[in-house]
């Protein structure tokens, strides 16, 4: 081999083991990002051990030395939103990352529902057709599971277009740009969600183990690896028959509408402990955020007595790895759901639980009550997104006199009726359609709960029973798939009550 040639690949060498050490951010600081407006920013990646890290953003920059796992990390002063700019990331060699922009970026997590996508959510032609909004964008953290906190995230900032929204969040979407809409800031979506998934698949280990549920979730999980085997078979064979029935009807041509069975929880579901938490929210912290999204639930209504515990847990363990105790969680309550009733109440008692994590500050929750349908999958997305967003509007940007759901403030007794008086949200309450089915049940001392006739009487809900002479308590949409009839003008559904929960 000649000379020349050996020199070349020598430095050829050399370039390469310089690239490979450059400085590297993690996936989150890549092109098209956006950081979060009005607070300090961190930054970090890997290099070399003890090299000299330096990342500045217009004019602002800051410092570190990477330890001798080869990680650094630093913090950028609070930054103000303006024209895109490049992230310039500089050590042994530099990295510049470019279309980076400043605005709001919120967190959004949960199962299928957060999951759910512009294509298939009704009525979303135009409104992709329209999504031309280059301040709008998502990085979706890509799918992975670990039973160790991992720090390495996957996925990449992509721009609001007409070609890519159709396989955004559609909840996400139409939050980001009802909000965008308002504030003129740019909104930045990072999703990290899993169809099918508890709770506590999300929960750190130490926020698991916190909770009172905590012992329940884990025994709950022991039990359905020991069982797994069993189940697993059992699943196998009826499969197997489901299939050959089916084939069956093919070849005679008769109807077939037998449900395939569902696959068992087993080891690599959705249900197993902190696995999507290790995985897919730890890589993300502690990336700035303006606040959280949660829709999630549906995987969890069977164990409704524990979900209550579980998800003040999850908001205060995220918030405290985010350092900060007031990060606004913004929260969805699921809809009326038709499907899978058989539990009586079910459904109702769920949302019962999770609107107690309303006690928590600088929390908020949506009102779905109105959009729901057989599924739990309901195909109605837009209102779901605007609606948590007037809900940041109030709990993030503290702005007054924003559009709320109504809220019961107390119920008098007032002989043969029973007076409701509320927070009417910003706006007079509106009865649609009172007398059609009933949403409003009375009973007296002896809670014995009868329908009611509603009446708006001066900002009031009067109710009257003929079978309750002397009303104590009442309910509102307290069932699985509820009439749903009380709202404001602004068209705002009041979230399902009762007042003999205590």
């Amino acid at each position: 081999m000649n000379r020349p040639l050996i020199v070349w690949l020598g430095w050829a060498f050399i370039a390469m083991t310089r690239l490979d050490s450059a400085p590297r951010p993690v996936a989150l600081f890549s092109d098209h990002a956006v950081l979060q407006r009005g607070v300090p920013v961190p930054v970090w990646g890997k290099a070399e051990p003890g090299e000299q890290i330096r990342v500045s953003y217009r004019d602002v920059a800051g410092e570190a030395v990477t330890d001798e796992n080869g990680r650094w990390r630093l913090m950028l002063p609070a930054l103000k939103s303006g024209p895109a700019g490049e992230l310039i990331i500089e050590g042994e060699t530099r990295i510049v990352v470019s279309d980076v922009i400043v605005g709001d970026v919120w967190f959004c997590s949960g199962q299928s529902n957060m999951g759910w996508t512009m294509a298939k959510s009704h009525e979303s032609q135009g409104d992709i057709a329209s999504a031309d909004m280059p301040l709008i964008r998502r990085f979706r953290v890509e799918r992975q599971a670990s039973d160790e906190p991992l720090d390495e995230v996957k996925g990449e900032w992509v721009l609001s277009t007409p070609k890519v929204v159709p396989g955004w969040t559609a909840v996400g979407f139409y939050f980001a740009r009802e909000l965008h809409r308002h504030t003129g800031a740019p909104v930045g979506l990072l999703q990290a969600s899993i169809g099918g998934t508890d709770i506590e698949t999300w929960m750190s280990p130490r926020a698991i183990d916190s909770s009172v549920a905590g012992a329940a979730v884990r025994s709950r999980w022991v039990e359905l690896l020991e069982t797994y085997p069993q189940r697993k078979a059992t699943y196998d064979t009826e499969q197997a028959a489901w299939k050959e029935r089916k084939l069956n009807a093919g070849k005679t041509e008769s109807a077939f509408s037998e449900d395939e069975p569902r696959a068992p929880i087993g080891p690599d579901s959705g249900s197993r402990p902190s696995r999507y938490f290790n995985g897919m929210v730890n890589p993300v912290i502690p990336y700035a955020i303006c606040g959280l999204l949660w829709y999630q639930g549906e995987n969890n209504a069977g164990r409704f007595e524990d979900y209550a515990d579980l998800q003040v847990r999850l908001i205060r363990d995220w918030r405290e790895r985010w350092s900060n105790p007031a990060l606004p969680f913004l929260f969805v309550q699921i809809p009326a759901i038709s499907s899978r009733n058989a539990t009586g109440q079910g459904w109702a008692l769920f949302r019962e639980a999770q609107s107690k994590a309303l006690a928590e500050p600088a929390t908020g929750m949506a009102v779905t009550i109105d959009v729901g349908g057989p599924s739990a999958h309901p195909p109605y997305k837009r209102p779901v997104g605007e609606r948590l967003a007037l809900l940041a509007r109030t709990v993030a940007y503290g702005e007054t006199g924003v559009p709320a759901s109504p809220r019961l403030l107390s119920a008098t007794p007032d002989g043969s009726r029973l007076l409701l008086r509320f927070d009417s949200g910003g706006s007079p309450l509106v009865l649609r359609e009172p007398g059609k089915s009933p949403a409003f049940f009375i009973a007296g001392s002896d809670k014995k709960f009868s329908p009611a006739r509603a009446q708006l009487i001066d900002g009031m809900i009067a109710l009257e029973a003929d079978a309750v002479s002397k009303p104590v308590y009442v309910r509102y949409a307290c069932q699985n798939y509820p009439a749903v009839t009380l709202y404001n003008t602004e068209g705002l559904p009041a979230a399902p009550f009762r007042t003999d929960s205590h």
